[in-house]
């Protein structure tokens, strides 16, 4: 950190606390947000709230950057696993599956006895109709 940064945030009294709000503002990219938690701190004055916004910026800017692709990277994987994780019918492959609800079961059993045997199916494919 320049010391003309630091003579800014020791002015206006921006400590380590501001500057990890800071921080997080502008990795959620709340720039805006950033600039209202620090005018707060200097007295409503939004030319300095941006000009201390602005400097922290350039300062962290990397690891900002580096924080954002990170978090999408892991919202990626996240969504990756969640697709991965959805069964899918075994005959064509489709995630447009709905579970055989215990009614269907009980009508099915009720009306074929022991012939029934969608009382042992637990999905039902709305794509091609299997039911496993």
């Amino acid at each position: 950190m320049s010391s003309e940064n630091e003579n800014l945030y020791e002015k206006y009294r921006i400590n380590m606390l501001d500057q990890n709000e800071i921080y997080h503002y502008c990795v959620n990219n709340h720039k805006e947000e950033a600039i209202k938690y620090i005018q707060l701190k200097v007295g409503n004055n939004y030319k300095i709230a941006e000009t201390i916004v602005n400097t922290y910026i350039e300062e962290m800017g990397d690891e900002i950057e580096d924080h954002k692709r990170r978090i999408e990277e892991y919202k990626k994987r996240q969504l990756n696993e969640s697709i991965l994780n959805k069964p899918k019918c075994p005959t064509c492959q489709s995630t447009n599956i709905k579970k055989v609800s215990t009614t269907s079961k009980v009508i099915n059993t009720a009306i074929y006895g022991i012939f029934g045997t969608k009382r042992y199916k637990i999905f039902h494919c709305n794509n091609c109709g299997y039911e496993w």
